[in-house]
């Protein structure tokens, strides 16, 4: 088991390495807000999870999950018939 970033702990299969993409994350953050003037997006503002969910109206939330979705189902269309293979 790993704690999750958001206070739920997540099982994790034997045998999976699972890497935490929290340095990662806060290095792009660290970049974007050196590099804004340059990219030229003075106005940016990087919240967090929690506080970008506190601001969404829930019929946002809604949009953001379909399109998360969508993202994965594109970006990985094997997982799909991996899960119903290994249901069956």
């Amino acid at each position: 088991m790993a704690d999750d970033p958001l206070g739920k702990v997540v099982k994790i299969p034997d045998g999976v390495i699972v890497e935490h993409g929290t340095f990662f994350a806060e290095s792009a953050k660290e970049m974007l807000i050196a590099d804004r003037e340059d990219l030229d997006l003075a106005d940016l503002k990087i919240t967090s999870v929690e506080e970008f969910l506190a601001d969404v109206a829930n019929e946002e939330k809604t949009f953001i999950v379909e399109q998360a979705i969508l993202l994965c189902e594109k970006l990985y269309p094997h997982l799909r018939s991996r899960s119903s293979s290994s249901n069956r």
